[in-house]
């Protein structure tokens, strides 16, 4: 190993290519997920659930936390009904965000 030189590790050689059989503990979150995690905004070379990466994301472009959860809840019922679907289906799934009080 070389010393001082940084050493990059590819994606898939730390994770392997079958995410579904893995399952990881959100430091965000605490929740445990499997799947492909996303990149923490927040927190240096971390790891965090898909959840969190959204909402991060959405709080970053100055959405209020409440906010982003809303629109993650959305993005994750609409992708449940795609799952549901078949293959060849040509229906269309509108991400439907709740109405807020104001």
């Amino acid at each position: 190993m070389n010393k001082g030189k940084r050493q990059y590790v590819k994606h898939d050689e730390f994770f392997g290519n079958n995410y579904d059989e893995m399952s990881f503990i959100c430091p965000s979150c605490g929740e445990r997920f499997t799947g492909f995690p996303a990149f923490s905004r927040y927190m240096k070379n971390t790891y965090v659930c898909s959840d969190c990466g959204m909402r991060e994301g959405f709080e970053a472009m100055g959405c209020s936390e409440e906010k982003a959860k809303k629109y993650v809840k959305a993005i994750n019922k609409a992708l449940d009904k795609l799952h549901s679907l078949p293959p060849d289906s040509k229906e269309v799934v509108p991400i439907i965000v709740e109405d807020d009080d104001d």
